[in-house]
Formats: C-alpha cells, structure tokens, sequence
C-alpha cells in the first residue's frame, strides 16, 4: 500500500496544473458548501444554549388588520401570565439605549440594557458567576435599583476580582447596584447585551385601561408540558377574548395571539433566505461535480498507456483501481482539509455582509454536526473521482496499444457523459442566474418605488431624553416630582437641539415626529367624523397616527396637494387642526373638499376624544414597509416637540433632517445632542432605512450573487475542459482536413459551432426549469414578471458570451495544428 500511495503522489505532482485545478475546485466548493451549511443548521437547527429549549417558545401578538407585529399590551401579557395553565412561567422583556455617566455625573455615553421580569432568567438557566440573580423583592415599589451584568463587561469596566467590591453604574441619572455577575455562556437577547436591569408592572400598568397600549415589550414563556404550543395559543386567544375589553380591542385590530419557537426570536423571517442559500450552495456543488468529473477523466485518458503498460507487465486490476483510488482519495482528504482550514475566514466573511447575524445566543462555526457534513462532502467528492476512473473498466490493453501514442480517443460512452456532463452544467447555471436575476431587479424594483416624499438628503434617527426613567425606583422618583415640569423641560430642550440644527450649515430643514416615514413606532387609532361608505358598515375608521412640527411637510419633501401646512403657533401650542392624507381624503371625502371639515380624534396626552380641523391634504406617505400599499390612511397633528408621549415609548420622537450632506452631519447632530441635554440613536440616512425594511432580501441576493459568479465560472470551465479534449483527440482529424483543402477559420469555425451546439441545448432543455422556479419564486417577487423576458435574454446572453469566451482558445489550438505534426502523430 505504501508503493501505491508513492505512486498516487508521482502522478499528482508529476501533472502540477491538473493537479492543482481539481483541489482547487474541491477544496472551493467544499469551503462554500461547508460555510452556508454552518449558518442555515446554526440557525435553523443547532439547539440553543439554554436548558428545556424545546419547551421554549416567544409569545407574539400580531395584527392581522394592519399587517404587523404589535410588541404586548402590559394589560394582555398580564391576563395571560396569571390565568394560563399551559404555559408555566411567562416573562417580559424590553431592550432600551440609556445614557451611562461617571460617578460625578458626566455623561460618557450609552449603553443598551435588557429589562427583563425575574422569572427569564430562570427560564432560560442563567447562573451568576459571582453575587446573585434578581428576585421578587428587586422589583417591590421603593427598591434600591439594582443591575446584572455579564463577566465580560465586568472585567472591561471594572479593574477587579468578579464580586469582591460593591461596584454601581449610573444609568439615565439613576445608581443601580450590581448585585450579579452572569457567566459569559449566558446570553439574551443576544450578544451585545451585558447589562440587565428588573421589570416590573405596576397596578395602574396592568389595569385594563391601558389594554390599547402596545409597545416594544416582548415576552417569552414555557410551556408546561412538551408538544404545547399550539395548545398554548388556543388557550391564550380564549383568555384574552374573554375579558370584555381586551376582546373589543382586538377586535377592532384583528388581534391574534401566538407562541413560536424561540429560536424565531432571532431568525426573523429568515428561513426562507437560509433554505435558498443552501439549495444554491448544492447547486453549486452539483456543477463543480460535473466539473471535477470531466477533469478527471481527462486526467486519465492521458494516462491510458501508461495504466495499459502497467496491466502489460502485470499489474493486477484491483492494483490499478487501488491506485486510482489513492490518487481520488489525496485530491478529496487535500481538498476537505484546506476547506476547513478557509472556513473561519469564510463565516468572518458572511458575518460581514450580515448574512450570519453577530449576536446570537448560539454560537456558529465548525462543530461536529458541520464536520460529518464535509466528511460527506468529501465522500462524495471521492466517489465522483471513484466513478470518473470507473469509466475505464473492461476496455483490452491490446485495443489500448493501439492507439496512437498521445492518448487521444476514449470510449463513446464515456464522450457522451462528459457532454452531458457539460450540458448538465450549464443547465443548472441557467437556472441559477436566472432566478438571481429575478430576485436581483425584483429588490431593485422595490427600492424604486414610490414612498411618497423626496428621499434623497434625509437625515434620520431617534431623539431621546438623556435623563428618561429607569426602573420602579426612577418611576417613584418621577412620580414625585412635578411631571408637566420635567415635561416642558425636556421639550425645551428637544427645541433647542432643532433650532441648534437648523442652524447648522447645509441643513434646508429640520422636524420632529412621533413616527417618520418606515418606522417601528406605527400608532393607529380610531376616529369620527364624515360618514360615508368609505369606512365600512358597522366599522369605525382607523388611521396612522403621527405628532409632527410645522416644519415636517417641508423637511421630509411630501407635497401639499390641498390646503396648508401646520403654522409654528400650531405647532407650538397643539392647536385643534389636523393633516390628512390623500389616501384619507379620497376614501372619507370623495369628490370633497376636505378643508374645514372635523374630524374627532384621541388627544395623545388625555385620551379624550377632540375635534379637529382638516386644514390641509398631503401627499400619501409610505408608513410601514415597501413590499406592500399600507391599509390605512394617515391623520398628523401638530406638536412642535412630541416627546413624552405614549405613540413614542422611551420619552423620544424621531427626526427627520434635509441637508446637502446626510452621511457626514451625523456627528455634528450627536455634539448638538448632548449639549442640549439629549440623545441621538438609530441615525441613519433615508436611503438606509428604506433598504433596512428588505435587509434580508438584499442579503440573500448579495450571497446569490457570488454563487452565481463562481457557479458562471465552473461553468466556462467545464466547457473549456471538454473543447480542450475534443482538440486534443481530434488533431489527427483536423490535420487530414487541413491537407484536403480546409482553412483554418472552417477548423475555427467547427470547433466554435460544437461549443455553440452544446451551450444551445443545454438552454433549451433548462429552460421550462427555469421558468418552472420562476413561478415558484413568484410570492418573493414584486413589480416583475416571474417569466421575466429580459431576465431570460441577459442571462442567455452572459451565458453565451461566457461560453464564446471559454470555447475560444481551445478553437484556436485547433486552427493552429499543423498538418505534417499532426498526421505524424499517428
């Protein structure tokens, strides 16, 4: 066996180029292949690092009337922690950005912290490296504040053995105590969260009053027994529609209550994406096979003589086979290792282009589950090799001998499955290229459409007060003081940094809002006032609500189709008037004029139901998300600086600014920010957010993209591969041409036309599969066709421009041959 293994290894470094080709290919494929398997089971199948995980499920409440999830109501989360017997512990959860200071007070920044209900952390087995987790007396009215915080952040902050000092962190003006210290394996909701402060609700909270109240609190729950989680849905709807008000607002929103599997807390919709991802990969995999294949058969058909000679002097079969199957097994173990070894490189990679996301629970890279699966992959590759020398079996050494001595023929059969081979390769590119293509415009149409404002030069963000409330210590503290007080306080300052802004050079304008344009803090309420057919029988009428400063039609670029804007007095003192919509406009007042008419509409401070004058009609503004029309229309009222408000959680409003440079005033806005006392999160250009609403989409096509380059490039290989060993079998014949009579540009041609022929087939054959995935992409696919014409004619085109490419230096090889070398071959 050692004389065999010498053998294989003579014969690999004896043919260098071929050599290096075929690893090349493995190895590439493999570390592809090996890559997106490690994202999609990371996160669709690897279990999550927390005890019962299976029993684990996110509680989600979604409105089927408006087409998005609502974050919980206090009041619902409430009914069901107290009254369900399917679900044995029930924990809610916020994330919020605050403001850390040193201990003299001075801000040095922010921080994002998770506060969460006591009960999570032992659901999900969170265990203190040092002190204690938080328990029912941290979140009793007067507690001392306190806080937990990962291993990591404690040994970055603090200079100091875990636990040994009573160490606090000033948080939005408040001191909490760190009374824990997590290890590092805990992690929730993802990585980038190491401080965790306790939650609570108080008795005016959880009152049904407030059941109209959703925001960003999230809840996670497990269930009581295995198997549970439909049960737990079921049980959660009767719950909530049995308590006569909860029932009325749901209603009224088309509430529908849910458990998930937790693991869909971070997979967000991605398990379409995953799956497509994979499937490209082994497409992939399929067209290197082919290429692999081709290659090494063209390998041994060189060595033809050389295994005949071998049998010539007495080499047994089974030894030749053994030495072909060194030789496969060198090429598939070298190429598995150097995969492997390009894989921490590769998932660096996808990390970058946020395919795999950074802040998991879950740790993904190479495990044992992703090592069996190259092992298989480099299985297979070794029976692609296995097969490739099989092609040679049973063929005389006597009819070998006599061929000519640079081994230019082979069997018809094995010629006919290396172009099908080829064909097969180009086939499945076709494909391929042809969906990406559709995915590709498909997200490019998106991006085009029309928001209803002036996109370009938008500035957006959150504002946010510096000193907002932490906590039922901070809340007791508030509750003390005079709240209109601090109230005004913060809207002065929130005037300030806008007028500060707009003075700044290259802003054209600058507004407040409590939900600009995409924004996750969509509010819709109810209102009265014209009845007319628009509304439906029996249906009172909903619209986005959103607070805006005067300056907001302006600074966001909608146009006034009717009427005026908001004056700054308006704005200023929350006069009685509203904005509507076109969409408003058209359904409650057809053929109307709408100005001066009323409409009655919830006061955001008071609740109570107040008449407002229409004083103006804008242009329609996308609100939610853009692979859909938005149901409902929208009413603004005017508040100058609209803070403190309950549509904006977290005591902020979101910006909007218009100026010549939106990519490099981010940090003068940040400076103004904390001299007013404020600050700036989620800043961000218009443009970005509009492409945060179909990040995913742009993910996948991006990771699509580089598949189907690779896969464009096995492709020309292949039929490189196969026209190089054409030529080279047919010098003979293109020799006894050349002295018959033919030029060189009918060889040329010839050999053009056989590329040509096999690229032509190979399309016709793959296209009803195309066309056949195209219609199954048709759910994903927005503003195009997917039988998509000038998809199909770009991707036949760069195909057969590749093709030209690859076919073209084995044609002139051919028009090359001489005539006398040629025939002396023989």
């Amino acid at each position: 066996m050692r004389d065999d293994l010498a053998v294989a290894l003579r014969r690999i470094t004896r043919s260098p180029g071929s050599s290096v080709l075929i690893t090349a290919l493995l190895a590439m494929v493999i570390f592809i292949t090996a890559c997106v398997f490690t994202v999609a089971y990371g996160m669709l199948w690897k279990p999550l690092p927390f005890p019962a995980q299976s029993r684990l499920v996110q509680l989600t409440s979604y409105s089927t009337k408006m087409g998005m999830d609502l974050g919980w109501s206090i009041p619902y989360l409430d009914t069901i922690a107290r009254q369900s017997r399917e679900l044995s512990a029930v924990a809610g959860y916020q994330t919020r950005e605050v403001s850390l200071a040193d201990t003299a007070g001075g801000i040095t920044g922010t921080l994002d912290v998770v506060m969460a209900e006591p009960a999570l952390f032992g659901m999900l087995g969170a265990r203190a490296g040092a002190g204690r987790l938080f328990n029912g007396e941290d979140v009793l009215p007067g507690a001392e504040p306190v806080a937990l915080v990962s291993s990591r952040f404690w040994r970055a902050r603090f200079d100091a053995p875990l636990g040994t000092e009573v160490h606090k962190l000033h948080l939005d003006g408040v001191a909490y105590r760190i009374v824990g210290v997590l290890d590092d394996s805990f992690a929730f909701p993802d990585r980038s969260r190491h401080v965790w402060l306790p939650l609570s609700f108080s008795e005016e909270q959880t009152a049904l009053g407030n059941a109209g109240s959703f925001g960003n609190l999230k809840a996670i729950a497990q269930l009581a027994r295995s198997n549970g989680r439909l049960a737990a849905a079921s049980e959660m709807m009767g719950l909530v529609y049995a308590v006569p008000t909860l029932a009325n607002i749901g209603n009224q929103i088309g509430l529908k209550v849910t458990a998930v599997p937790l693991r869909s807390l971070w997979l967000e919709g991605r398990q379409g994406s995953l799956i497509s991802m994979l499937v490209a990969a082994l497409l992939v995999f399929a067209v290197t096979a082919a290429n692999v294949y081709n290659l090494f058969v063209l390998r041994l058909i060189r060595r033809r003589q050389e295994m005949a000679l071998l049998e010539a002097v007495g080499a047994t079969r089974q030894r030749r086979l053994l030495q072909i199957v060194m030789e496969s097994s060198l090429f598939a173990v070298g190429a598995s290792l150097l995969a492997v070894g390009l894989m921490p490189l590769g998932l660096a990679g996808l990390r970058r282009v946020d395919v795999l996301p950074r802040d998991i629970p879950q740790v993904i890279g190479p495990d044992l589950v992703t090592l069996l699966a190259i092992v298989v992959m480099c299985a297979t590759a070794l029976l692609i090799l296995l097969a490739a020398g099989r092609a040679f079996r049973g063929q005389s050494v006597f009819e070998v001998l006599r061929q000519t001595g640079n081994g230019q023929t082979a069997s018809a059969a094995v010629n006919r499955l290396r172009r099908l081979l080829v064909m097969l390769q180009v086939g499945v590119t076709f494909v391929l290229l042809f969906c990406t293509a559709l995915l590709v415009r498909s997200s490019d149409a998106l991006l085009q459409e029309d928001v209803g404002f002036n996109r370009g030069g938008l500035l957006v963000g959150t504002l946010q007060s510096a000193t907002s409330g932490g906590g039922e210590a901070a809340r007791a503290e508030d509750a003390a003081a005079d709240e209109d007080a601090d109230a005004e306080n913060v809207r002065a300052r929130a005037r300030s940094w806008t007028e500060r802004v707009q003075a700044l050079p290259g802003v054209r304008a600058v507004a407040l809002t409590s939900s600009a344009p995409l924004s996750r803090n969509v509010t819709l309420e109810a209102f009265s006032g014209p009845v007319t057919s628009g509304g439906g029988q029996g249906e009172q009428p909903k619209a986005y609500l959103a607070y805006t400063g005067h300056a907001y039609p302006h600074a966001l670029g909608v146009r006034i189709l009717q009427g005026r804007a908001f004056s700054a007095i308006e704005s200023e003192q929350g006069a009685p008037v509203a904005l509507i919509d076109r969409a408003l406009a058209e359904r409650y007042f057809p053929g109307q004029d709408p100005q001066g008419r009323s409409l009655r509409v919830a006061d955001g401070t008071t609740g109570a139901l107040v008449d407002r004058v229409v004083v103006g009609v804008i242009e329609r503004v996308r609100q939610r998300a853009l692979a859909q029309q938005d149901e409902y229309p929208t009413i603004y009222l005017p508040d100058a600086a609209p803070l403190l408000r309950p549509e904006a959680p977290l005591s902020s409003a979101e910006f909007v600014v218009r100026t010549d440079h939106p990519e490099r005033i981010g940090k003068a806005l940040q400076q103004q920010a904390q001299q007013a006392g404020l600050m700036l999160t989620q800043t961000m250009t218009m443009e970005q957010r509009i492409e945060d609403t179909i990040i995913d989409q742009l993910r996948l096509n991006a990771l699509l993209r580089i598949l189907s380059g690779v896969t464009l490039m096995l492709a020309s290989v292949g039929l490189y591969a196969q026209l190089a060993q054409s030529v080279a079998m047919r010098q003979r014949e293109f020799g006894v041409r050349q002295a018959l009579g033919a030029n060189r540009h009918d060889i040329l041609r010839s050999v053009l036309l056989q590329g040509a022929w096999m690229v032509g087939w190979a399309l016709v054959a793959a296209l009803p599969v195309a066309l056949l995935f195209g219609a199954l992409l048709r759910e994903r696919l927005h503003g195009i066709s997917p039988f998509d014409p000038v998809s199909l004619s770009i991707v036949a085109l760069m195909l057969s421009l590749v093709a030209l490419m690859a076919n073209a230096l084995p044609a002139y090889r051919a028009a090359q041959i001489k005539p006398m070398l040629a025939l002396r071959a023989e």
